[in-house]
């Protein structure tokens, strides 16, 4: 087994030639497989997602996330669950709810620290040798059958990812701009990762007030903007479909990249460490990744001042250091269900004016 992240994949009533093409990290170990889903109550349903043996040896982290095409407002809660070596028994370990999910629902699961891995809100450190697992999804809020949706799970084994060359060639892909410092004080030093969500979400073909998008993506339990299924759960909301993963290094990126589909990037960095960034440092925060030319990656960095200085340009390595060496986590937002293509491939480049994400006609370097 690969010490490179993988990523599994379930589904509901999505065509699987078209998901491919959007979601190329399938582990050969478990290919893409159909949700199998079990009603609770009238809006309440469950799905057990049984994690290969295979792809657990040297898990470090375990990544899930959540994307349905509701009507209304939905809310869901993964636990992983496995027989505890000590106690024969099984044993649930829960992250947090994404989205409206009613009181004493589920009740607290017992023991909590019967398995190795420790819940930190959104993601699953594994603080041991794993034993096999199972994911147990639970749905509140669903209509009358559950609506078309996928569901991943991203599994991290090697703690930094290989560095890598440059992909050839160049990509440029005609992503909005918007700055988080032009939102009101209270939320503009907190919501890179909804602002940038809108950015992609507007190259999707859903323009939206940055602010609406930040109000929908805050996840309540924690009080913060971004954690990253919540903002995964408010895209499906507003009608994209997305997934999180680990990206095993810059020529995965890169796949994406020219497949038409920005990564939204968590990244952390110090003094230095980062040419060109309009922040010194960060414990955690997110860019859009929009295109490549040499050595050069073309980014959308929302805590630029204002949105005539987001599009910005770093250094691959440099970028390679602080995203894929460290959280190495990306975001990746699809086109409509059935569509041809990612909807902004091919539009010109945008802006956001008054607080809204507008097109605009623009003119581009070789590497614009």
């Amino acid at each position: 087994m690969s010490d490179s992240p993988c990523l599994l994949t379930w589904n509901h009533g999505l065509d699987p030639t078209w998901l491919a093409q959007w979601v190329p990290w399938a582990e050969p170990a478990a290919p893409p497989a159909a949700l199998s889903w079990v009603r609770l109550t009238d809006d309440a349903w469950s799905a057990d997602l049984d994690l290969p043996v295979a792809c657990l040896q040297g898990v470090q982290e375990i990544l899930p996330s959540c994307s349905l095409l509701n009507h209304g407002a939905y809310g869901f809660q993964f636990l992983v669950g496995g027989v505890a070596a000590d106690e024969g028994a099984q044993a649930w370990v829960p992250l947090d709810p994404v989205g409206p999910v009613p009181a004493g629902r589920p009740p607290a699961p017992a023991p909590l620290a019967a398995l190795p891995v420790q819940a930190e809100i959104d993601v699953l450190r594994v603080t041991g040798p794993l034993p096999p697992l199972r994911l147990r999804l639970l749905v509140y809020g669903l209509d009358a059958a559950p609506p078309v949706g996928l569901v991943t799970v991203s599994l991290r084994r090697s703690a930094v990812a290989a560095a890598s060359e440059p992909a050839a060639g160049a990509v440029s892909l005609a992503v909005p701009t918007a700055s988080q410092m032009q939102l009101p004080e209270e939320v503009a030093h907190r919501t890179c990762s909804p602002t940038c969500l809108a950015m992609v979400l507007a190259y999707h073909g859903r323009p939206l007030e940055v602010l609406d998008v930040v109000r929908l993506a805050h996840h309540q339990p924690s009080d913060l903007y971004g954690v990253w299924p919540a903002n995964i759960w408010a895209a499906s909301r507003l009608g994209r479909l997305g997934y999180l993963v680990h990206l095993p290094g810059w020529q995965a990126v890169a796949r994406l990249l020219d497949r038409g589909l920005p990564v939204i990037a968590s990244i952390r960095f110090e003094a230095g460490e980062l040419d060109g960034a309009p922040i010194t440092r960060t414990s955690g925060h997110l860019v859009v990744v929009r295109g490549y030319c040499g050595s050069r990656v073309l980014v959308n960095d929302p805590a630029a001042p204002d949105e005539t200085t987001v599009a910005r340009e770093y250094d691959q390595r440099q970028l390679h250091q602080v995203w894929l060496a460290r959280a190495a986590v990306g975001y990746v937002l699809l086109p409509p269900p059935g569509g041809h293509g990612a909807a902004g491939a091919r539009r010109p480049a945008f802006a956001t004016t008054g607080g809204a994400v507008a097109a605009r006609a623009d003119s581009t370097g070789a590497c614009g």
